[in-house]
């Protein structure tokens, strides 16, 4: 019995110790890359809470950018309490402080590659959407 009792709890102490959350070591910030259809997407966060889009030769986003004459930001959050992991991105006009929150969510498959699903409307349920891209960390 004592055998069995001191089985359990290595086995325990193990599993513990291999089944950590990979969400406390990821760090998004940094600078991601996603490619579909020979077009490339280059994200990049930054430690202040901004963040930029650069797709084809558009670079939107950031602590300050100017859209059609409108300067604005581009902010995101990130959500590790739900499942699957959440992110938003904000862009904000800065003369009217009008807001669009993109609403996301993430799977972390390793500490230099992510999952990203996002639309405008509603946050996606899961990763079975088209617009589900592959991101791999380049900085």
């Amino acid at each position: 019995m004592k055998l069995k009792v001191l089985l359990l709890l290595l086995a325990a102490a193990t599993l513990t110790s291999f089944t950590y959350s990979q969400a406390k070591e990821f760090d998004i910030v940094g600078t991601w890359q996603a490619t579909n259809n020979d077009q490339k997407f280059i994200l990049t966060f930054d430690k202040e809470g901004y963040a930029t889009l650069q797709k084809g030769g558009e670079i939107i986003g950031g602590k300050e950018f100017t859209l059609y004459g409108e300067k604005g930001s581009m902010t995101y959050k990130l959500n590790y309490a739900k499942d699957p992991d959440e992110i938003d991105i904000t862009i904000r006009q800065n003369s009217t402080g009008r807001e669009k929150v993109i609403k996301g969510i993430f799977k972390v498959i390793s500490l230099d590659e992510m999952l990203l699903a996002m639309d405008f409307d509603n946050r996606p349920a899961n990763f079975d959407s088209a617009e589900v891209r592959l991101f791999k960390k380049v900085k």
